[in-house]
């Protein structure tokens, strides 16, 4: 299997409203077909434009948090600047692998006994949500 190392990386960019897509609602969906199995990587997708999201209604995140090391081989460590902090831990197919109140703004948390990979964590403080990605190597 390839997995890609720093350099292995490239950038794109594609403008919608040269093709006519100016003021219309689309919908984007991503499709990697491989007929020789192997893996297909994708990271940091932007999207820019006018009306895309209600911003009205989304909680602001004003609760700092610090998520270290990053990559880990297993223990890290959690930051915050808030009193109680909810953090789940996800999978990198969604099943919640961990659940924990962080009380006192710092907590050490111990992931050796899972697999490597990119897990997903969400943070909650109130009904303000964040979420970030952590590294197992």
């Amino acid at each position: 299997s390839w997995y890609p190392t720093c350099g292995a990386w490239s950038t794109d960019s594609l403008n919608l409203t040269a093709h006519g897509y100016n003021g219309d609602t689309i919908i984007i969906r991503f499709v990697a077909i491989n007929d020789y199995g192997n893996n297909f990587f994708m990271d940091n997708i932007n999207i820019n434009g006018y009306n895309i999201l209600n911003v009205d209604n989304l909680p602001i995140n004003n609760f700092h948090t610090s998520i270290f090391p990053n990559p880990t081989k297993g223990i890290f460590n959690v930051r915050t600047d808030t009193d109680d902090l909810d953090l789940n831990i996800y999978s990198p197919l969604g099943k919640l692998i961990l659940q924990k109140r962080i009380r006192g703004r710092f907590d050490k948390i111990n992931l050796q006994d899972h697999a490597k990979g990119i897990y997903f964590l969400k943070l909650q403080s109130g009904n303000k949500i964040k979420h970030r990605k952590l590294l197992l190597q």
